[in-house]
């Protein structure tokens, strides 16, 4: 369990960089009903998860 497919980390990675270039709106952008920006934490939180993962 300790190395992740590399598909999911770098669909992760693809998607942190889409939000922190595009910069969504908190009350939804092009996401209806506000969800991209819960979903932009979920993911960097998950990346972060990861890194600490590889890391040891």
């Amino acid at each position: 369990m300790d190395t992740l497919p590399p598909v999911l980390r770098v669909m992760a990675c693809n998607r942190l960089r889409w939000h922190l270039l595009y910069r969504e709106p908190a009350d939804g952008g092009h996401a209806p009903g506000g969800r991209a920006a819960p979903f932009a934490a979920y993911i960097f939180a998950a990346a972060r998860l990861i890194a600490s993962r590889m890391r040891k």
